[in-house]
């Protein structure tokens, strides 16, 4: 009787198990390879998109590439890896290297590396070149120029000495914003040229807040390990039955 109701119990705690890992929904979000749980690490993407510069807010592009991030990854506190004359770019989004050392940055899929952590995004150079959309396809932008509106220097993270994003109601008649190539790894990623706000539209650069490794879940068992755990449990009440007098030993 205790072995019955002791393997029995096993089962059942079993069974829960497995139903509450099969119904937790796979996160849409890829975690990079080689981390562990508890590791924290950052995505980032290029929009899909692009934009002329309606505005020197950059809320108003935080809103831009976070509506993007949030519909294709169902999480928010997507920020633009860009500079305006009010704020500049690695404090927008959270890397400013002076501040804290930051975490492992990834495109979205999983495998491709951006940066070890604050420094390394900033440093002039980056590991791999930020050219995946949030649709996990690769990077085009208006009429195939790549172009990324960035408004940031080319080292540190902060505003280009020509000015961060601007509009045509800033009061200059022929407002040029700087702009990167999401196809370079060099300083290039961020400030390779500048082009007119409202003639030649372009994309931007978006990156996550700081993601952490969840622990990992039950894995979900297969149709035959559960049916083999089903035979296993029959299998003891039958040996039950037979100690007991209830069914003849054959």
């Amino acid at each position: 009787m205790g072995i019955f109701r002791s393997a029995a119990a096993v089962f059942c705690v079993w069974v829960v198990a497995v139903g509450i890992a099969s119904s937790v929904k796979a996160s849409p979000i890829v975690v990079p390879a080689g981390l562990s749980p508890g590791d924290r690490y950052r995505l980032a993407f290029v929009a899909s998109t692009y934009t002329n510069l309606p505005s020197a807010d950059i809320g108003y592009y935080n809103d831009y590439v976070n509506d993007l991030g949030f519909a294709a990854t169902g999480i928010s506190g997507w920020k633009a890896i860009a500079s305006t004359v009010a704020v500049d770019a690695r404090d927008n989004a959270g890397t400013n290297h002076t501040i804290e050392t930051g975490s492992p940055i990834c495109l979205l899929d999983g495998t491709t590396k951006i940066a070890d952590n604050n420094a390394d995004l900033w440093d002039r150079t980056i590991q791999n070149a930020i050219s995946l959309t949030e649709t996990l396809s690769t990077h085009t932008g208006f009429a195939g120029s790549r172009a990324v509106w960035t408004g940031t220097f080319r080292q540190h993270g902060i505003e280009h000495p020509g000015g961060g994003l601007k509009t045509q109601n800033t009061g200059e008649p022929n407002a040029y914003t700087v702009y990167g190539l999401s196809n370079e790894t060099s300083y290039f990623w961020t400030s390779y040229n500048a082009r007119h706000v409202l003639l030649e539209p372009a994309s931007f650069y978006a990156l996550s807040g700081i993601l952490t490794v969840s622990a990992a879940t039950v894995p979900e068992p297969t149709g035959s390990a559960l049916l083999g755990a089903g035979v296993f449990v029959l299998g003891l009440a039958r040996q039950r039955r037979r100690v007991s007098g209830l069914e003849p030993i054959r």
